[in-house]
């Protein structure tokens, strides 16, 4: 596996991709340990408890309508927003991790004369955890479409698939925007519409999921519907991962 260098790592929260304000960022997936030593051991010994994920995010501080002061601020204590973090950037197919959180904490600050910073923590909600997946759509559309196809292999009995879309940016008159998440053997000859997100009018996040048993599809793709007129335009992201 290559070395990781980390110069364009994305971060979507919700609907806001916060990723040009961030210098730091940390996702850690763990499990609460339990002790199950018994009488005969000579070792303390330990089992896998519930799963955790937790995001700790630092950057630099930029206030007004939109930008991160009032994303993270708004985002204080609501429960299962969609989180998307990409670590090698905005590429089609790239690993990502996605989750619900909780924002449980945000710090600005600074000592005179430096750049005001922030910290800002977000805790996993609604009982999923993270999920590792990857990039099924990334960047802006005007038309109608189909992105191409990922082998994201068999949704298995007692498998899951979970979803994430961030619509980031919306233009245009009366905009619309429906994605469907298909699936297919290869070449997509006859797709069957797995996973509709509800449609968006404007900047938005929508999470969902899609229990398995799919006995033979193993090629999974996006795909979207535009309506409006001016030249309706949506940036959106849709992140995908099965567990």
């Amino acid at each position: 596996m290559a070395v990781q260098v980390l110069t364009d790592v994305r971060t979507y929260l919700g609907a806001y991709d916060v990723s040009g304000d961030l210098t730091a960022t940390a996702l850690t997936y763990g499990s609460e340990l339990q002790d199950d030593t018994t009488f005969g051991d000579t070792t303390r010994s330990r089992t896998g408890g519930l799963k955790t994920v937790s995001l700790t995010n630092e950057g630099l501080w930029s206030g007004g309508t939109g930008l991160v002061d009032a994303v993270l601020w708004s985002d204080i204590g609501v429960a299962d927003v969609p989180v998307t973090v990409v670590p090698g950037g905005e590429t089609l197919a790239n690993p990502c991790y996605l989750f619900r959180a909780i924002h449980g904490e945000y710090s600005p600050g600074a000592t005179i004369g430096e750049l005001l910073r922030f910290s800002v923590t977000a805790e996993g909600s609604g009982g999923v955890g993270a999920v590792r997946g990857e990039l099924l759509h990334v960047g802006s559309e005007t038309v109608t479409g189909v992105e191409t196809g990922a082998v994201l292999g068999l949704l298995g009995a007692g498998q899951t698939m979970y979803a994430a879309l961030h619509v980031l940016t919306v233009s245009g008159t009366n905009p619309t925007l429906d994605v469907i998440i298909q699936s297919d053997e290869a070449g997509f000859g006859s797709p069957t519409s797995r996973i509709t997100f509800a449609q968006a009018t404007g900047i938005t996040s929508e999470w969902a999921s899609l229990a398995g048993a799919i006995a033979t599809d193993t090629y999974w793709r996006a795909s979207w519907t535009i309506g409006g007129t001016d030249t309706p335009t949506f940036e959106f992201i849709v992140s995908v991962g099965i567990i």
